[in-house]
């Protein structure tokens, strides 16, 4: 999320995510591994900024830093199939070190 704010405020966000959604990747359902770059968790906007998405906790979630690299610029219908596809195919994203 590359909007400039204070990290009292992501925290909030996060734990109010992290309440809603439970402490998983929204897109591919694994858990985060918050010292592993690529399973770290970040936040994502589902509606993204370039179509107007607000900066507000019912457009975010939280995904996987390469889940999140993988939806990016995408509409949320795009974003909303990756998820579907992936649910349903149950597989973990790959990692690469």
């Amino acid at each position: 999320m590359a909007v400039n704010m204070s990290h009292e405020k992501t925290m909030e966000i996060r734990a109010a995510i992290i309440r809603r959604d439970g402490n998983c990747c929204w897109y591919c359902g694994l858990p985060f591994v918050e010292d592993h770059i690529q399973l770290c968790s970040t936040i994502e906007h589902l509606l993204d900024r370039k179509y107007r998405g607000p900066d507000v906790v019912e457009n975010l979630v939280l995904a996987h830093h390469k889940c999140n690299q993988r939806a990016d610029g995408l509409r949320l219908w795009e974003k909303c199939a990756i998820r579907t596809n992936q649910n349903a195919q149950a597989q973990p994203i790959e990692v690469t070190e």
